[in-house]
């Protein structure tokens, strides 16, 4: 994907977070987010990637950035050390129950790079996002959400969410 791409679906999630904004101001959060990447490729044994980042929530919307602190690493043919940094828009479901239940799915573009001590390859791509997962609503208006999130086919993110 060519660097253009980028910026375009940044302005796409920007328009969106700016119309949900106007649209639901009453019930628009902003939160922190932090967890684990999960990789898998046949053959090779990874370990997780640590990810933290930034949401912007509304009643029916979330956009979401994310970039990895601690990289994961690989054993296998060749050692090789990983990261992922993703930037989302969403369309999100809540139930009206607390604890509640959490579905969402929207555009996801990701920047995954393998470090080598000879070759460091990264790879971009712009692709569809499902994602699941439970909440609770605090007395003072705050939410705690534990979600999956799938990046990509052999990227799975498990992550805690604090709204405020």
């Amino acid at each position: 994907m060519k660097g253009s791409n980028f910026f375009a679906i940044n302005g796409m999630v920007i328009g969106l977070v700016l119309a949900s904004n106007s649209l639901q101001a009453q019930e628009t959060q902003i939160g922190v987010k932090a967890g684990k990447m999960v990789a898998g490729l046949s053959g090779y044994d990874f370990s997780d990637a640590t990810n933290i980042g930034f949401v912007f929530s509304g009643r029916s919307f979330e956009a979401e950035f994310t970039t990895t602190t601690t990289d994961g690493e690989t054993e296998g043919f060749f050692d090789a050390t990983w990261n992922v940094t993703t930037l989302a828009a969403y369309g999100v479901y809540r139930s009206d129950s607390s604890p509640y239940f959490k579905l969402k799915g929207g555009l996801l573009y990701e920047d995954v790079t393998i470090d080598t001590s000879f070759v460091s390859v990264s790879e971009n791509d712009i692709g569809l996002s499902l994602g699941a997962g439970i909440g609770w609503n605090m007395d003072s208006g705050n939410k705690l959400e534990l979600e999956m999130t799938m990046v990509e086919a052999d990227i799975n993110y498990i992550s805690l969410s604090f709204l405020f």
